[in-house]
């Protein structure tokens, strides 16, 4: 008989789950905000509207990259692999240190921090499942 996945395991991976779509659908959008915001303010257009698109198209790759690792690393809780839960780890830890040590060295200005604010509350939920319920994913992990 085969072991089930440990019920705060499962909430962690199914947050991860869902944060990886946020961020998919995010970097589909990204790319026509600036468009959007600049014809709703300045419709003379100009160089500035392409301009801003390839800089959030290039901005959305990257987070799309990020959120299809995200979701893959979801499918490996769930299919109990050990490597998954190191990888989750090891992903939230970086988003939620590589800001702070850039924030702090170079000083936050109020949008980074409320950045920073919505990175920690959106991770800190499944780390902390993760890393109280370790050691009954340890049991029934490959």
């Amino acid at each position: 008989m085969e072991e089930k996945l440990p019920t705060k395991t499962k909430i962690a991976a199914w947050l991860l789950r869902i944060i990886s779509v946020i961020g998919i659908i995010g970097s589909v959008v990204s790319p026509f905000l600036p468009i959007l915001f600049l014809l709703f303010t300045h419709p003379a257009g100009g160089a500035f509207p392409f301009i801003a698109f390839v800089i959030f198209s290039i901005l959305g790759i990257f987070l799309l990259i990020i959120s299809l690792s995200i979701f893959f690393i979801a499918e490996l809780l769930f299919k109990k692999k050990r490597k998954g839960w190191w990888m989750a780890i090891s992903i939230i830890c970086l988003a939620c240190i590589v800001p702070a040590i850039i924030g702090f060295k170079e000083g936050w200005s109020d949008e980074e921090m409320e950045a920073f604010v919505i990175i920690l509350l959106m991770s800190l939920p499944p780390l902390i499942l993760l890393l109280l319920d370790r050691k009954n994913f340890w049991k029934v992990a490959k």
